[in-house]
């Protein structure tokens, strides 16, 4: 009975993992402390060896989450695209101020006249200084654009964050509860060939007969097969852990304890709070008004008048 319970506790740990992990990553967990992990012994030539299960160097599920945000492939593109909008806020900067030129030009011509040929050489330097007074608002719109594109990636990045923080807390639990199914079966197996030893030696000794020795064959053989079972499914989640996380799992991991989750009273509170905060739809929100801004940019290029002041001046040398 103590066997069949714990199989049952374990299975329903399991079936938690998708709604633990599909839950939004708590705002202390968006930026967590990186601690020195390598790169995955892949990416340096070295091959992948057999986990052996034993209780020393556990693992937690904060350091699981620190090299996700450090070696994720998908996060370090969602924050390359945050800067690059940064970037563009800054061009946009540009049409609000100043523009400055500078010209110089050197000329040579040759007089003939009725006497001797005559060499004049001229040298000018020009500098021009413009300022934009009146665009119609394209500056104006191209700025508004731009700064929301930045507020954009940003709720991008954060939903991308909590994709990839979420998708590294499952990749954790799965390895662990395939462990803890693994070492379940290796006990399992342990009892069952015990108990197989002591029904051959009653056998022996005329105790039982040969039926009561291939049940139990039969049940070792069953045993066997879960275990061997167990190992292909610990296999999986450690591969599932290196592809989300970006490291291979520690040889064991100690059992997730508080984790922070921030759940509402009600469905209809979930709801609203989804609403109003959701990452995705926040970007969804502000991609439409840079849109909006960047088309009446767009008008008041083509079809608004300009007015701007030119300043320059001029010196010529013989």
């Amino acid at each position: 009975m103590p066997q069949v319970f714990l199989l049952f506790q374990s299975s329903a740990f399991f079936f938690c993992i998708h709604a633990i992990a599909s839950l939004a990553v708590s705002p202390a967990l968006a930026a967590p402390k990186l601690p020195n992990v390598s790169p995955t012994a892949h990416s340096q030539g070295v091959p992948s060896k057999k986990v052996t299960l034993k209780r020393s160097s556990k693992g937690t599920w904060q350091e699981a989450l620190a090299a996700a945000y450090a070696f994720n492939p998908d996060l370090k593109i969602a924050i390359s695209s945050f800067k690059q909008s940064r970037d563009k806020v800054k061009q946009a900067w540009g049409g609000l101020i100043p523009s400055a030129e500078l010209k110089a030009q050197e000329e040579h011509r040759k007089y003939y006249t009725n006497g001797p040929s005559k060499n004049l050489r001229q040298r000018s330097a020009t500098v021009s200084v413009t300022q934009p007074l009146f665009r119609s608002g394209e500056s104006y719109y191209k700025l508004k654009a731009s700064r929301r594109q930045e507020e954009a990636q940003e709720a991008s990045l954060s939903a991308s964050e909590n994709k990839v923080l979420g998708e590294a807390l499952e990749a954790f639990l799965r390895v662990y509860v395939a462990q803890e199914m693994l070492r379940l079966y290796e006990q399992d197996v342990e009892k069952t060939a015990s108990t197989l030893a002591q029904i051959h030696a009653r056998f022996e000794v005329g105790q039982l007969t040969l039926t009561e020795v291939y049940t139990q064959e039969a049940q070792l053989a069953a045993s066997m097969a879960k275990r061997q079972k167990a190992e292909g499914d610990v296999e999986a989640a450690r591969a599932h852990y290196e592809a989300v996380v970006g490291t291979q799992p520690p040889e064991d991991l100690s059992f997730p304890e508080d984790i922070p989750l921030q759940l509402a009273d009600t469905c209809e509170a979930a709801i609203q709070a989804s609403l109003m905060n959701s990452p995705q739809i926040l970007a969804r929100r502000k991609q439409e008004e840079a849109a909006l801004y960047g088309v009446n940019s767009e008008m008041a290029k083509q079809f608004g008048p300009k007015v701007s002041a030119r300043a320059s001046a001029a010196r010529y040398i013989n």
